[in-house]
């Protein structure tokens, strides 16, 4: 089939969670047999010139302009009475990110090619599904849920972040589409009180990487992630909580910080701030453990994944492993307070055999788990391909 995927957010560079999980996801479909076209929309910016590179004429980039601004007073003024009311902080109407001036390229590329399904990414850019009929097949790729998506901040006593929506803003949103991609579980049971569309549970498709040797001479642990207040609190929470435990019990013990997360972190002993890199292989080339400390997160917890699929022992707090509880003790270790955090990290640096236990158990469930969601990928454009062909 000839597939649209409509995103604002891009698949270059693979330096954040969700452009992760939309390059991976999209590839895995083109490896299906599909024609996918990627529009970028370009409301957060991304390597134009890789995109293009990579895509090639299946490429197209839009620009963006922020909508709020250009809305009516009367608009405004009912999102900040809701807000008020509802005590709804950064109360957003579902359509409130989307540039309709992008209307116009998405139909006439439509008319060109004819798409058999255009896929949008978040339910926040749902309107352009409104530019296709009934014979093309509509989807949208969740990542989160968005309805009271500020509790999750208010409760850790940070100022709200994104965009947050009410049930029924999202229910209009996910109504748009025939098929609903939810990227864990827990997200799939919530659509499902809010409309009757067929939702489809596809997780973060992992790379795989398989480590032939497991080290811990070099005496690091590693955490990857970009600059987002969730990551920064949690490196902050370790470095102050657990951290300090480590260094007593192994003093040459390094925290590496990949990513724009780095940049926070410059001056701490005992840290590497590493900053951005080219290739996850590069960055999962630093050390065997890797720490995932996060104590606030919505949806599948992409990073948890990602360092089991490169063979990687994982140490995480609870909400850090979220929608991949099963996998507790085999797949990776959880610590519910900082003393056993420190301790379960403190093994791994001292502990060769159980470093490769932990290493053997989160490729393998890594692998698992890719195996069950590329299944069900499959199923999903098998079956309505072929409702769609007759």
């Amino acid at each position: 089939m000839k597939i649209l995927v409509i995103s604002p957010t891009p698949t270059h560079p693979q330096n954040a969670g969700n452009r992760a999980r939309i390059f991976n996801l999209l590839h895995a479909i083109k490896d299906m047999g599909h024609e996918v076209f990627f529009m970028h929309v370009q409301t957060e910016q991304g390597d134009t010139g890789a995109m293009r590179r990579h895509w090639q004429d299946r490429f197209v980039s839009l620009p963006y302009q922020y909508p709020l601004a250009s809305q009516p007073l009367s608009h405004k003024l009912r999102r900040r009475f809701i807000s008020m009311v509802t005590s709804h902080p950064n109360f957003h109407f579902i359509d409130d990110l989307y540039d309709t001036r992008i209307d116009h390229a998405i139909r006439t590329l439509h008319e060109k090619e004819h798409f058999d399904v255009v896929l949008v990414e978040y339910v926040f850019f749902s309107k352009a599904l409104e530019n296709f009929g009934t014979d093309v097949i509509k989807i949208i790729d969740t990542h989160d849920i968005f309805t009271d998506r500020y509790r999750i901040y208010e409760k850790a006593g940070m100022k709200p972040q994104w965009f947050s929506t009410a049930a029924k803003e999202e229910q209009k949103g996910l109504n748009r589409a025939a098929i609903i991609l939810a990227i864990q579980e827990k997200d799939k049971h919530f659509f499902q009180t809010l409309c009757a569309r067929q939702i489809i549970t596809i997780g973060y498709l992992a790379p795989l990487m398989r480590s032939l040797r497991t080290r811990n001479d070099n005496k690091r642990i590693l955490f990857i992630g970009s600059d987002n207040p969730i990551n920064i609190e949690a490196v902050d929470y370790f470095l102050q909580s657990v951290f300090p435990a480590i260094r007593s019990a192994v003093p040459e013990t390094e925290l590496c910080l990949a990513g724009k997360v780095a940049n926070s972190f410059p001056h701490i002993p005992g840290c590497m701030p590493i900053g951005e890199f080219d290739a996850l292989d590069d960055a999962y080339s630093l050390s065997d453990i890797v720490i995932n400390p996060a104590r606030i997160g919505t949806g599948l917890s992409i990073k948890a994944i990602e360092a089991m699929g490169y063979s990687k022992a994982l140490v995480s707090t609870r909400t850090g492993i979220r929608g991949i509880e099963d996998g507790e003790g085999n797949a990776f270790l959880v610590a519910d307070s900082p003393e056993l955090f420190a301790q379960y990290v403190i093994r791994l640096l001292d502990d060769r055999e159980f470093l490769r236990n932990r290493t053997e158990g989160a490729y393998t469930y890594a692998r698992n788990w890719n195996d069950r969601n590329l299944k069900e990928l499959m199923n999903l454009f098998y079956k309505n391909g072929e409702h769609h062909d007759s």
